[in-house]
Formats: C-alpha cells, sequence, structure tokens
C-alpha cells in the first residue's frame, strides 16, 4: 500500500509539474510533437507532408507513440490543439502512459516494478527537459530490460521485447541492449526464440512506420553525426560538456560534480563488473566504452543528452544495489545506496527550477517562432505580415515550434539538417549515410523543386531567425528586415509593405 501512495503521490506531482508549473521549452520538443499531431491529422508521420518526405525526424520513436494517446483525446474534443496547452496536456498524458506500458512487462512483479517506477517520477519532476523529451523513458525502459535480464525466471520472449523497447527509446542503447541481450539469451540457451522475439518486433516496427509513410530508420542519427563533424553549434563535443552539464543539472560545484565522478569510476564501475549477475559483466564494459564513443561524437548543445546519460547512471547504481543484494555484500548497498541518496538529493534540491532555455515561453525566439506559424499559408509557403505581400517560403535552422503552429501543411528549408540532410552531405560525410536510401537524403533546394511542380507556382526563399533578446540592436543593423515587437529577422529585405 505504501508504494502505490508512494507512486500516486509521485504520478500527482509530475503531472502538476507539467501543467502549471513553468518549464523549459526545447525547440526540438515541438518536432515530437509536430509530428504526433500529423499522424492523428493527416495519418503520416512526415515531417513535411507537402514535399512528401520519408525521413523520420524522432530519434526515440516510442517517445513519438506516447504523445499520441494526449493527442487523439484533444483532437476529439477541439480543433485548435496546436498550442503551449495543448502541448503540456500531450505531456502530462504520456507521463501517464508510459509507465502503464511498461508494467506490462513486470508480471507479475508489480510491487518491485513500483519501486522502480518512483524514480520515473523523481525524474520527470527534476530533470528540466524529462518532461518533453526521452530522458524518463531512458531511465524505465533500462530498469525494464535489467529487469527483464537479472530475473530467476528470465523469458526470451520477455528478453526480447524489453530491448526492442530500449531502442525505440533510443537506437544507440537499443545497440547496447541488443549486444547484452544476446549474450544473456545464449547463456540461457534461449538464442533462437530471443532472436525469433527481435524479427517479430523489427517486422511490426516496419510495418507500422512504412503504413505512416516514413522510413524506420530515423534520418536525425545522422543529421546529429554530421552537424558535430561540421562543429554548426560549436567546436566542443558533448564528452568535454558532460561534467559542467551534469554539474548545472545536480547543482553541484566542481568538486561535487569531480567527487561523483571519483565515486563512480573507482567505486561503483568496479562494484558493478562484480555484481555476478548475469550478463552484466559484459553489459558495463561495452556500455563504458560505446557511451564513451558516442558522447565523443556527439555534439554537445542538446541538454537532454546529460540528463539521458543520468537516467543511465540511476540504473547502473541500481543494479549494483540488485547484486550487492543477490549477494549478501551489506557494503557494497551502503555504499551504492547512499551515492544514489546523494545524487537524488541533489535532483531535488536543485531541479525542477525552469532552466533559462532561449526557447521558454515569452522569450525573443518564443516569440518570433510563433509568429512564424501564425503566417503559415498553403503548400508550405508564409504570408508574414509588414514583409511582403506575397507568399514566401521560410529558411531557419530551429524548426520546431515553427512547423508545430504552422500545422500539416508547413514547410522549411531546414538550415540544420535535420529534416534535409543533403544539405548537411555537401559539406561533410558519414558512414551512417549508408543506412538510408539516396531518395532520403535530399536537399532544401530539392524539395522546393518537388513542390514547385505539383504546385505549379515559385516562391521566393527567404532566411529567417529568431532573435534573442539581448540581440536586438545588433539585428537591426544586420537583418534585411527585422520586427523588434517579434524578434523576427529575415535577411533579405522586404519587397513590399
Amino acid at each position: 500500500m505504501l508504494i502505490l501512495l508512494s507512486n500516486v503521490g509521485g504520478a500527482a506531482l509530475a503531472i502538476n509539474h507539467i501543467l502549471n508549473r513553468p518549464i523549459g521549452l526545447v525547440d526540438d520538443a515541438f518536432i515530437y510533437l509536430h509530428i504526433a499531431h500529423n499522424i492523428v491529422e493527416s495519418g503520416t508521420a512526415q515531417y513535411f507532408p507537402v514535399a512528401n518526405s520519408w525521413a523520420l525526424l524522432a530519434s526515440s520513436p516510442l517517445r513519438l507513440a506516447s504523445l499520441l494517446p494526449g493527442i487523439s483525446l484533444q483532437k476529439a474534443i477541439s480543433d485548435n490543439t496546436r498550442t503551449l496547452e495543448s502541448a503540456r496536456i500531450a505531456w502530462a498524458i504520456a507521463a501517464l502512459a508510459v509507465p502503464l506500458l511498461m508494467a506490462l512487462l513486470w508480471r507479475p512483479r508489480y510491487r518491485l516494478f513500483g519501486l522502480a517506477t518512483l524514480g520515473y517520477w523523481i525524474l520527470l519532476v527534476t530533470l528540466p527537459t524529462a518532461p518533453m523529451m526521452e530522458s524518463a523513458l531512458v531511465y524505465l525502459a533500462s530498469i525494464t530490460f535489467v529487469y527483464q535480464s537479472v530475473r530467476r525466471d528470465p523469458t526470451p520472449v520477455g528478453l526480447g521485447v524489453s530491448v526492442i523497447v530500449v531502442v525505440l527509446v533510443r537506437p544507440e542503447l537499443g545497440l547496447i541492449a541488443s549486444v547484452v541481450g544476446i549474450a544473456i539469451a545464449t547463456r540461457n540457451k534461449q538464442l533462437r526464440a530471443f532472436l525469433a522475439t527481435l524479427l517479430v518486433g523489427t517486422v511490426i516496427y516496419c510495418a507500422l512506420a512504412l503504413t505512416a509513410r516514413v522510413y524506420p530508420v530515423p534520418t536525425t542519427v545522422l543529421s546529429k553525426d554530421l552537424t558535430a563533424r561540421l562543429g554548426l553549434f560549436g567546436e566542443a563535443n558533448f564528452a568535454s560538456r558532460l561534467g559542467p552539464s551534469l554539474a548545472e543539472t545536480l547543482g553541484l560545484s566542481p568538486l561535487g560534480t569531480v567527487g561523483l565522478a571519483t565515486a563512480t569510476l573507482l567505486l561503483i564501475l568496479p562494484l558493478a563488473l562484480s555484481a555476478r549477475l548475469p550478463g552484466f559483466r559484459l553489459a558495463i564494459a561495452f556500455s563504458t566504452l560505446f557511451l564513451a564513443v558516442v558522447a565523443i561524437r556527439l555534439p554537445s548543445n542538446y541538454a537532454w543528452y546529460t540528463e539521458n546519460y543520468l537516467a543511465v547512471l540511476f540504473v547502473l547504481y541500481i543494479v549494483v544495489i540488485i547484486g550487492a543484494m543477490r549477494n549478501q555484500r551489506r557494503p557494497e548497498v551502503i555504499v551504492a545506496a547512499g551515492t544514489l541518496a546523494l545524487l537524488v538529493s541533489g535532483l531535488m534540491i536543485a531541479g525542477g527550477r525552469p532552466p533559462a532555455f532561449p526557447w521558454n515561453e515569452g522569450t525573443g525566439r518564443f516569440r518570433a517562432y510563433s509568429s512564424v506559424g501564425a503566417a503559415a499559408a498553403p503548400l508550405g509557403t508564409y504570408r508574414i505580415p509588414q514583409f511582403s505581400h506575397e507568399p514566401v517560403r521560410i529558411s531557419m535552422c530551429e524548426i520546431g515550434l515553427a512547423a508545430y503552429l504552422s500545422g500539416p501543411q508547413a514547410w522549411m528549408e531546414d538550415k540544420c539538417g535535420l529534416a534535409q540532410p543533403g544539405e548537411l552531405l555537401l559539406r561533410a560525410d558519414s558512414p551512417l549515410r549508408h543506412l538510408y536510401p539516396r531518395a532520403l537524403l535530399r536537399g532544401g533546394d530539392e524539395e522546393i523543386a518537388l513542390i514547385e511542380s505539383t504546385s505549379g507556382t515559385t516562391v521566393a526563399l527567404v532566411d529567417v531567425w529568431g532573435i534573442g533578446r539581448a540581440e536586438t540592436a545588433a539585428a537591426e543593423k544586420a537583418c534585411g528586415w527585422f520586427d523588434r515587437g517579434r524578434y523576427l529577422c529575415i535577411a533579405q529585405a522586404p519587397s513590399a509593405g
């Protein structure tokens, strides 16, 4: 009863936090929302249906799926669902839907699942982007995979489904889970049934993706590798920023961050490697190596990457506690549980405050992208008041909020390459491009040509930027046209009006 009441309280706190408290907004969260709305409204997961682009821009397909119940429910009640208020409702319903889905993989150990889910609510309330992005899902999917891996009566179907869930939450973590799952299934002499489960899951996912008219492998995997290679968001990689980012998230001093890293490397990792849990020596060794490589390759500007690593760190500490308890090593339980308690305490003290993200409600960028969405016209064009009487097409970098507010007719040339990775492939190369058919790796100019050949009209393309409040003086000098009230910068001079 205590566990149930704790979960009810945690869920209530999380829902209140999402619905009523100021939260930091990130543009990428609206990418998921825009795709989910397109699925509900048009039956397609394409980001820009007017260009018939089969690129899937959801790095976490399960995060995308979790938004569908809330959006579908709101759409049945009202047509005005592309607002910030409706986004909060979709995030809140998703927060409740995910544990209900995961609970199916914990039968009949629901009490144990209740204990694990407490961490999910803590992360939702304390991590800045957890309500919008996938860090809380990373934790719950990973701990579910751990449960399926170490249970005393493992089943290949349960293990296989838990691997599929991790893959759908984050592809890079899914690779780790797949390797470890194969090792565990081999050890349990269940490899054939395990692989059959993965095959069935893959076929179902691919069928759903093709039905939604998108290629199953998210193009964001390639795009983010290319942006890191090009240094579009700075030369620093994610690994070099992980320490300061953790310190900021946890509210730790530099000394405290060094202490946490030291405790993890010198105490927790060795304890995990000696936990005597099936497959977990391989899991820890492979995970550490792979995540280090990923951290070196990732760009440093995504706050939720730090939160994803923190969620994995949570799971690592719990693995040590499970292993120590099974092996009756009380000192190890105390060390791991004590360090985890300090970690949670840091989150509870520092977390929950809205970070000063440049996309927060009321900021210059939020106003600029909101005005772009309000100017949306048919066939991916925009009629921007005071700039031009004629419709224009838009070229911009951050395409989440603007596309979400534009509706299913949205189209933009994506300077950052998420929607059109062909733009980046002209300047850099990546071995990941071989995962995709050439027709998928289009540039913005190719999509414009396709739209214009279909519509029979030619429209001017303008470069649009959202400007922060502190940048207005510089923008007035640099922009061909600048709307100070909307913080909207267009590189070209206005043609009329």
